[in-house]
């Protein structure tokens, strides 16, 4: 309910118009005196509820912000720039939050990313409160003068909300849905992919 409410301002103001319409519709059949303080009243929400909904910014919209931010950061200073973005505690499917950081620190002394491009699909909440987000990203990788294009890699990440962090919001998963490096197989887990060698 809330996404509806905070995050979509123009559907929430077509529905509340389309709700007003009906009650002013209402009102000019039956010239009932209830109707017309019903009416008066709608408005003011329809007005104000939308407004309103443009001046909150709800989680989702947070976490848009740090991957907005992470891929500039990447884009700017290499891959290694992901590293304040991670959970201190992250360890998943044999992965650590020490084996995560050791290695996006030394690939990012050599690899570099030009034309990057990510896109957020979709943002969905879990029970427990974090969010799953659905992206894919695409660009070129270079290291020295080995060039890696990649095309469409589809991931997905678990944020957890951290007031500690300075973004608010941390990585706790990193799950690799389709990563295709040309001429060669690629694992379909992150440990398998830090270890291969490119």
């Amino acid at each position: 309910m809330s996404e509806f409410l905070f995050e979509r301002p123009v559907e929430l103001a077509l529905a509340l118009g389309i709700v007003w319409l009906s009650v002013l519709a209402l009102w000019m059949l039956t010239r009932s005196k209830i109707w017309k303080p019903v009416m008066i009243g709608w408005g003011a929400v329809c007005l104000l509820l939308p407004l309103v909904s443009t001046f909150v910014t709800t989680e989702k919209e947070q976490v848009q912000k740090v991957m907005t931010s992470m891929m500039h950061d990447i884009k700017a200073r290499r891959l290694n720039a992901m590293i304040p973005y991670l959970d201190k505690s992250y360890n998943y499917r044999d992965v650590s939050f020490a084996q995560l950081k050791n290695k996006l620190i030394r690939s990012g002394r050599s690899w570099k990313f030009r034309e990057l491009k990510a896109k957020v699909h979709r943002i969905k909440r879990l029970s427990n409160g974090d969010l799953r987000v659905y992206m894919t990203c695409s660009g070129i990788a270079a290291k020295g003068s080995n060039i890696v294009p990649f095309d469409e890699t589809f991931w997905k990440l678990r944020f957890h909300k951290k007031a500690s962090s300075t973004y608010g919001w941390v990585i706790t998963r990193l799950i690799p849905v389709k990563v295709d490096i040309p001429n060669q197989p690629t694992p379909d887990n992150l440990k398998g992919i830090m270890h291969m060698r490119i």
